[in-house]
């Protein structure tokens, strides 16, 4: 929370906040009685300052910003969303700076507040944990998808919570996912492989079509156009072709021929989730990754039941009564989730 509130501080010491934001500011202020206290707390300690000490530090924030900026143009930006997620723990650091600099008295401890609290922020932009200066982060919420075109002409197709960043330079074009699920489909150039990192393993092509998922234990790599390698971190590459797929756990990678797990993993592009004589078990819990209210079962007994079908990850209430209807279920919303119950007696 006191990251959250430290970013919000700076962003409305800047004077630039836009109406969007200030909408996004008061909604997080709702969503916690301690926001609003922490955010309090916070401008206290920035505002100890008298204003002839706050415009000195702003001048030598300035001075800092206009530096980094010539030697990295895009990256003078201070982005909530960036800081929040950087490599470093820049809410944390700024935290720390102000408080040891509120420990210092008179107008001297209102100029520390404010520079450590700027200088914090230069650092974070600028340090080695920085990501790079033009790399393009997307992302997607719970139920959410999203379709991105590359300057190299590569289209995304982000499934739900998913989140990746994106770097395309002169040599190489290169996207680091972070977690959740994605299609590619990969405009062709021998001149500059298309590189996705996980984590597990690196998937390498040159122009091809294919999607990946991150679990937290393994991935999984579709490939629906052409070939692609799949270069573990730990044992040998395997290739892949159209129709196969290639899941890596750990050191190892083991590759499964185009069948019915193939075409249920890639029913979700047309807004659809597939099962193949499924657990009911497992169908739910492959649903609430897309449902913002998720779904549970009142009986273990249940998660047992079979499943073969398609479900729209779109509507979650045509969803509910199709397996209420198709088990003899009933649907109970319960605080905040759907509660999956065995009918009750006439």
């Amino acid at each position: 929370m006191e990251e959250e509130a430290l970013v919000w501080s700076a962003r409305r010491l800047s004077g630039e906040m836009s109406a969007a934001e200030q909408d996004r500011f008061s909604a997080w202020l709702r969503q916690h009685p301690d926001h609003a206290k922490i955010f309090a707390d916070i401008s206290d300690d920035v505002q100890l300052t008298d204003d002839a000490a706050f415009v000195l530090a702003e001048r030598e924030f300035v001075r800092e910003l206009s530096a980094h900026a010539d030697a990295q143009d895009d990256s003078a930006h201070m982005d909530e969303r960036w800081i929040l997620h950087s490599g470093i723990d820049a809410g944390q650091a700024i935290i720390d700076a102000i408080r040891q600099a509120v420990s210092r008295p008179g107008l001297v401890a209102g100029a520390a507040v404010v520079s450590a609290f700027f200088m914090v922020v230069v650092l974070a932009m600028s340090g080695p944990f920085a990501p790079p200066a033009d790399e393009r982060i997307f992302a997607t919420g719970v139920g959410e998808q999203q379709r991105v075109t590359l300057a190299d002409g590569s289209a995304l197709h982000l499934n739900t919570a998913t989140r990746m960043g994106v770097v395309i330079d002169e040599d190489s074009r290169r996207v680091t996912l972070k977690n959740g699920e994605a299609a590619f489909d990969v405009a062709s150039n021998p001149e500059r492989p298309f590189v996705v990192e996980t984590g597990l393993a690196d998937i390498r092509v040159t122009g091809t079509a294919f999607a990946v998922r991150k679990n937290p234990t393994s991935i999984s790599v579709f490939v629906t156009e052409g070939s692609v390698i799949v270069a573990p971190k730990a044992g040998e590459n395997v290739v892949a072709t159209r129709g196969e797929m290639v899941r890596v756990r750990e050191s190892n990678a083991i590759r499964i021929s185009s069948g019915p797990e193939f075409q249920n993993a890639m029913a979700w592009t047309e807004g659809v989730v597939s099962f193949d004589d499924a657990p009911l078990g497992d169908v739910i819990g492959e649903l609430n990754r897309y449902y913002r209210t998720p779904l549970a079962l009142s009986d273990k007994d249940l998660a047992g039941l079979r499943v073969t079908g398609a479900f729209n990850i779109h509507n979650q209430g045509e969803t509910v009564g199709a397996i209420t209807i198709a088990f003899g279920l009933e649907a109970r919303r319960r605080h905040d989730r759907i509660i999956l119950s065995g009918a009750r007696p006439e």
